[in-house]
């Protein structure tokens, strides 16, 4: 019986050799790798394996290719389980046969009957003991000693034929020292030996004999180089060309320039420019430049506020402060014994405080525009910023979200 192995995952191929009529041909087996079916291919007996054209990311072809290799003399016949126009005749190779999948179930039983019952040829040779080796080999010796030798005249044809190459004849003549080679040498190893014999025999002249040469002492030193020159050649050579020496000497004289004015950059003053208002009215109503250090006397006024009198109702609702009411910002003054100890600035034009009259007032007041944050938190929709400035005196900033435009600030003095 026929040991018939499926490497195969189709429902279809498994219902086909499921069947009554193929299990009384064979024994069916089903292996869902390689190692598996060649542990179930049967040593002894007939072996059918079935394969499908394409298992996972495998071909059948290298499937069987595999299982060739591994199978090597064993009754194994291996089939492909596909459709035979899709492939070469070149991929056919590793298989005996091919069931064409396009086939209804009817023909494909009866050819997979055809294939189970056509007998498995074996592929081992027969192995001969050495008993009947031994008198074989002596019946085959008998005829060779009977007639005459013709291994030399077998040689000299083989060289007669390579002699016939368009190449030019040479003279391998052989001294008289030179033995005579054995007949079951060709003529060609016999002149080889020959020509080694005479390469050993030659004479050597020792390096003491060779005459030397005095040196001329006005040639120079001599300068040996081996290959390629050196990089640091390369490199001199490419220098003392003009066009280099040209490139050189821009490139020199731009980065001269370009430390000259970064020297000048650094070495101008610092000015401070005028930052227009949002609006023309601003202008006239705000000083924008940086004036110097305000000086904190009892009554004194401080240049960025506006050119009129303080409001006097707001002055008598909140005691010791002062307004001043500007087109686009208002000014709140705190004084206590007539000097200024705080003041407040407040955006009343909804597009913020210029950082312009920003730096200004911080710059009169505490004598120096730059000042540190040190907290920020949320009030609302407004961002509130707390600081110092480098004089010590203290900064709130009211920023509104999302465009971080400063809404008010209030600046408490020493």
């Amino acid at each position: 019986m026929v040991n018939i192995v499926l490497l195969t995952n189709q429902e279809r191929l498994l219902r086909l050799f499921n069947s009554s009529v193929v299990r009384q041909a064979g024994k069916v087996r089903v292996a869902g790798a390689i190692h598996e079916v060649l542990s179930l291919v049967s040593p002894q007996g007939q072996n059918l394996i079935i394969i499908q054209e394409r298992l996972g990311e495998m071909s059948g072809e290298l499937l069987a290719y595999r299982m060739g290799e591994e199978l090597k003399g064993k009754k194994v016949r291996i089939v492909l389980f596909g459709d035979p126009e899709t492939i070469p005749l070149s991929g056919r190779k590793p298989f005996q046969a091919v069931l064409d999948s396009s086939l209804s179930d009817n023909e494909l039983t009866a050819a997979i009957l055809d294939i189970v019952s056509t007998p498995v040829a074996g592929k081992r040779k027969k192995k001969v003991s050495a008993k009947n080796k031994l008198p074989q080999q002596a019946a085959e010796r008998k005829p060779a000693e009977t007639n005459p030798p013709v291994m030399a005249e077998n040689i000299a044809d083989v060289v007669k034929i390579q002699r016939s190459a368009p190449y030019p004849a040479q003279d391998f003549s052989l001294r008289d020292e030179t033995p005579v080679p054995d007949a079951s040498k060709t003529s060609f190893q016999a002149k080889l030996e020959s020509a080694l014999n005479e390469a050993g025999s030659a004479s050597v002249v020792p390096r003491r004999e060779m005459p030397l040469v005095p040196p001329d002492p006005s040639a120079g030193p001599i300068r040996v180089t081996w290959g390629k020159p050196t990089l640091l050649h390369r490199v001199r050579e490419r220098l003392r060309q003009p066009r280099f020496i040209i490139i050189l000497g821009v490139a020199g004289a731009g980065f001269l320039v370009l430390m000259v004015l970064l020297l000048f950059y650094q070495l101008k003053p610092d000015r401070t420019a005028v930052v227009p208002g949002n609006l023309p009215a601003e202008t006239g109503a705000e000083l924008k430049i940086v004036s110097p250090a305000f000086q904190n006397l009892p009554g004194a006024l401080p240049a960025f506020l506006p050119r009129q009198a303080a409001d006097s109702a707001y002055g008598k609702a909140n005691p010791g402060w002062e307004r001043y009411q500007g087109p686009l910002t208002e000014f709140r003054l705190f004084r206590e014994k007539g000097l200024i100890r705080a003041l407040q600035i407040i955006d009343r034009s909804g597009q913020g405080i210029s950082p312009a009259l920003l730096a200004t007032v911080l710059t009169e007041m505490a004598g120096d525009r730059q000042y540190v944050v040190e907290t920020t938190e949320q009030k609302g929709t407004y961002i509130v910023e707390k600081g110092s400035i480098l004089t010590g005196d203290r900064i709130i900033v009211y920023r509104k979200e999302p465009e971080r435009s400063v809404k008010a600030f209030v600046l408490d003095l020493k």
